[in-house]
C-alpha cells in the first residue's frame, strides 16, 4: 500500500512539473513561403498605414487545446515584435503535409481558402494589442484562446 501511494505522489508531480508541462507544450514553427506579405491597409485613404500576414507551419502541435494554446502563445510572443509597426499583423498557422512543409512556394493566394484544412491557428494583433487568437480543425474555429473557452458551435473559418 505504501509502494502505491509512493507511486501516486510520484505521477502526481511528474504531472504538474512546470518543466515537463513545458517540455510538452514546445512548438517549433518553421516559415512557410510566403513567409511574409506587408501590404497597404485598404481602410487607410493615406496609404502609409501597413497591415502584414507571416505564415508557418508545424509539425509538432500538440493534439489538447491548453497544450497547443502555451506552446503558440509562447513561440508567437517572438515573433509578434514588429506588430506595432502593422494596423493588422495576422499570423496563419498551418500543420505540416505533404503540400505545405519546407518545399512550398506558393504566394498567400495560393493558401488562402485552399489548405484551411491544414490550418490550426489563426492570430491577430491589432495596432500590436492582441485582438484575435483562435485554434481551428477542419477549417472551423473551434476555441477561442483569448477567451479560454472552446466554442459550442464552431464556425467555418474564413
Amino acid at each position: 500500500m505504501k509502494g502505491i501511494l509512493i507511486c501516486f505522489a510520484w505521477a502526481a508531480i511528474s504531472c504538474n512539473n512546470p518543466e515537463t508541462m513545458t517540455e510538452q507544450n514546445e512548438i517549433a514553427l518553421q516559415p512557410l513561403s510566403p513567409y511574409s506579405y506587408e501590404f497597404a491597409d485598404p481602410r487607410d485613404s493615406s496609404g502609409h498605414a501597413k497591415n502584414r500576414n507571416d505564415y508557418y507551419f508545424t509539425n509538432s502541435a500538440p493534439d489538447d487545446d491548453s497544450s497547443l494554446v502555451a506552446g503558440l502563445q509562447k513561440e508567437l510572443d517572438g515573433k509578434m515584435a514588429t506588430g506595432k509597426d502593422f494596423n493588422l499583423h495576422s499570423v496563419y498557422i498551418y500543420r505540416e503535409s505533404s503540400q505545405l512543409n519546407a518545399s512550398f512556394k506558393g504566394t498567400g493566394d495560393d493558401l488562402k481558402g485552399v489548405h484551411d484544412n491544414d490550418l490550426i491557428a489563426y492570430f491577430r494583433s491589432k495596432n500590436g494589442v492582441t485582438d484575435i487568437f483562435y485554434l481551428i480543425k477542419n477549417g472551423n474555429i473551434v476555441y477561442d484562446a483569448l477567451e479560454h473557452k472552446a466554442l459550442e458551435n464552431p464556425v467555418e473559418f474564413d
